[in-house]
């Protein structure tokens, strides 16, 4: 998603983008429940203040619950468990199939593999 620089731009976006993804309308589920998370010591303020507008969007403009403080600082230390850890608790609290979880990622990405020093997202299960 390109960079926005306020709510009312992400939201058009986010709803333009996710037009037709879904099959089920989120009035469908029982609840929705999204949980942002951010590098706590990214290169720029860029993923926070991302993070904090995705807040606002789901959280008040939606009206959807965001799990626990919002949004989530990833450490540098352990980030991995503490990634594993959120995520857990997320589907553990809000254990229904009628539920609908989100989660919002920013952060940032290893070098390709392709030697062109472009970035990706690199994630492990």
């Amino acid at each position: 998603m390109d960079q926005i620089n306020s709510t009312p731009d992400i939201k058009a976006k986010l709803t333009q983008e996710l037009e037709g993804y879904f099959p089920v309308s989120p009035f469908d589920y029982h609840s929705v429940v999204v949980l942002v998370l951010y590098w706590e010591k990214a290169d720029h303020q860029a993923y926070k203040e991302e993070a904090e507008q995705v807040c606002e969007l789901f959280g008040k403009c939606f009206g959807y619950k965001l799990q626990g403080q919002q949004p989530v600082a990833i450490p540098e230390v352990k980030s991995g468990l503490f990634v594993s850890r959120e995520i857990d608790n997320l589907m553990y609290e809000n254990d229904e199939n009628t539920n609908l979880l989100i989660i919002h990622y920013g952060g940032h990405g290893d070098r390709d593999d392709n030697g062109k020093g472009t970035k990706r997202s690199v994630w492990a299960a």
